[in-house]
């Protein structure tokens, strides 16, 4: 009897044993088992390959083991390995293009900024004097001067070459409608960087209380 269980034991041993061998399985104990990823070694080495073994490493790295394995799953893992360096290098790359597009077009923005600045005219006048020219005007064509001089320091703070790209002057005027407006009232020789051409322009359009423009200033 003792002889039959011996028997049984020892052909139970044998065929774990083969099963391990053929399918290359390397069994964890239930509570490490968790903390392995098969398929995504986190650690090996050329010498641990070249002795058929691997270093399976737990993620948070608490745990590490040698496990047997065939020459299949080396080829497999390694071909993981490499494709997962060539993803994480592509990223690399294209985000070290990215920052330095960044800083290109910054670069690009500050020497388009100087540009500007260096093309633009020299200021004429001071604020003073356009507030007492702005209510000079608004007497003589009945408009509100405070009102006219609250627009221009919210446009402008009453510096006669200021620009933001576009509108430009005093009052901030698109070239359009600033020129359209002097001959409407027949300055001659218009300049929209001329601070008393843009003053004569404005006055004018308060006294007819044409402020669509500046609506944002007029109401803040």
């Amino acid at each position: 009897m003792i002889f039959q269980l011996n028997t049984i034991f020892i052909i139970f041993l044998a065929f774990v044993l083969v099963s391990l061998s053929l399918n290359n399985i390397f069994i964890f104990s239930q509570e490490n088992k968790k903390d392995y990823e098969v398929n995504t070694i986190i650690n090996y080495s050329e010498k641990s390959l070249n002795n058929s073994k691997i270093l399976l490493t737990s993620h948070d790295g608490s745990i590490s083991y040698y496990a047997n394995i065939s020459k299949k799953m080396i080829e497999v893992w390694t071909k993981e390995k490499l494709e997962k360096e060539r993803i994480q290098n592509e990223i690399r790359i294209n985000e070290e293009l990215r920052i330095k597009q960044e800083i290109e077009n910054k670069k690009k923005l500050e020497e388009e900024k100087k540009t500007k600045l260096a093309n633009l005219p020299p200021k004429i006048g001071s604020k003073e004097e356009f507030m007492h020219l702005i209510r000079e005007k608004c007497n003589i064509k009945n408009c509100d001067s405070e009102l006219v001089i609250k627009v221009m320091f919210c446009e402008s703070g009453g510096i006669s070459n200021a620009t933001n790209g576009v509108n430009k002057g005093l009052f901030q005027y698109a070239d359009t409608t600033f020129y359209a407006n002097s001959k409407k009232i027949g300055i001659t020789d218009p300049n929209i960087w001329n601070p008393y051409h843009q003053i004569d322009v404005t006055t004018h359009l308060f006294s007819q209380n044409s402020f669509f423009h500046w609506k944002n200033c007029v109401y803040r």
